[in-house]
């Protein structure tokens, strides 16, 4: 037999042919309420016994939210209706009106993470980064105009503008690769968190 879990959250279960590589019969419908998460992810187990175990739940496309969280611990959402993927990683711009974040959108066939900007207030998302390589980990420059990103498995550095205009820059090469890095919030550098993979220390 094959099971799939359709996008409502409903287990369907099929007759299988594994000689003719052929389905037989109609679909069954056999269970109800799995939760699905971003991406189509669903928690879902069958033994050879034919015991089933699964995540009940109402089914969700959304992949995160933005809030606003002051000292204290109280929030507020943000507007992030337009966001419709999974968020890796954000940065918020200098003057706190716009959001760079790592994303990858299951309507993006290449599977690529990209960065895109989005004000705080609402609105389209913006796409920064076009080319056919992932990017990850945007820092704004001290003016707001720039996103610093990581690409290449995080040995290369770029730059390019936050309104997605223009070409990327290559700022640096680093040959032990970064996995995370910040801006001097006065502009002029970069602090580089880097992995030696020799004696693993950063």
């Amino acid at each position: 037999h094959l099971l799939w879990v359709t996008a409502d959250g409903t287990l369907m279960g099929q007759s299988f042919d594994l000689n003719r590589l052929e389905r037989r019969g109609e679909p069954v419908r056999l269970v109800d309420g799995l939760s699905i998460g971003g991406f189509g992810a669903v928690d879902l187990a069958l033994s050879p016994t034919g015991d089933l175990l699964y995540t009940p739940g109402s089914s969700s496309t959304a992949a995160g939210r933005l809030s606003w969280v002051d000292r204290r611990g109280s929030f507020a959402l943000a507007d992030s209706t337009s966001i419709d993927g999974l968020m890796r990683s954000m940065s918020l711009s200098p003057d706190g009106s716009a959001v760079a974040l790592t994303m990858e959108r299951p309507t993006d066939l290449t599977g690529l993470s990209r960065i895109w900007v989005t004000s705080m207030g609402g609105g389209p998302l913006q796409l920064v980064t076009t080319e056919s390589r992932s990017a990850r980990s945007p820092v704004w420059s001290a003016d707001g105009r720039s996103l610093f990103y990581l690409s290449d498995e995080g040995t290369t550095i770029y730059r390019r503008r936050a309104d997605g205009s223009g070409s990327a820059e290559t700022v640096a090469n680093v040959p032990r690769g970064v996995v995370a890095m910040t801006a001097n919030p006065a502009g002029g550098s970069l602090v580089l968190v880097g992995e030696d993979s020799g004696d693993r220390r950063r």
